[in-house]
């Protein structure tokens, strides 16, 4: 096979399901929260997150991980981005970061912000992808991605 016959169609498709959505999320997330928040459960990130832009990530029509933006004045935020774990390291975060580009650009917006456990290792991919850190408390990098067309 191929190169083109081995790639993964990766698309984003507005969720429908957004109790499965929370599910990921939660699964992904559940040592962070036991750490950090542990009264925090499936119901409460459905609670945080309904009112967002969430998108299902779907490598080859099987749903893997979601996405979800907000938009603040010239700024879209990447307020989360799960992916399984069986489908981490595959490039669908770096796809979904370039996705998520694309649509601020079309919003018009001039950065893509996001917040991020220190302790995560989504942190190298953000740097690698061009995120620099603006800011940090003890738990948080805030980090900040310029936009330009």
């Amino acid at each position: 096979m191929n190169n083109e016959e081995n790639a993964m169609m990766i698309t984003f498709i507005p969720s429908t399901n957004l109790p499965r959505a929370a599910e990921f999320t939660f699964n992904n997330m559940r040592d962070y929260y036991a750490q950090f928040a542990p009264d925090w459960d499936a119901e409460k990130v459905l609670g945080v997150t309904a009112e967002l832009i969430n998108y299902d990530i779907q490598v080859d029509s099987e749903t893997v991980g979601v996405m979800r933006l907000q938009y603040d004045g010239n700024t879209c935020i990447l307020r989360d981005l799960q992916v399984i774990p069986s489908a981490q390291n595959k490039g669908i975060g770096s796809a979904a970061i370039e996705e998520a580009e694309r649509l601020a650009l079309g919003a018009n917006t001039n950065s893509l912000d996001l917040r991020v456990f220190k302790v995560s290792p989504a942190v190298s991919l953000y740097k690698k992808v061009g995120f620099v850190i603006k800011s940090e408390d003890d738990r948080f990098f805030n980090m900040t991605k310029p936009l330009s067309t």
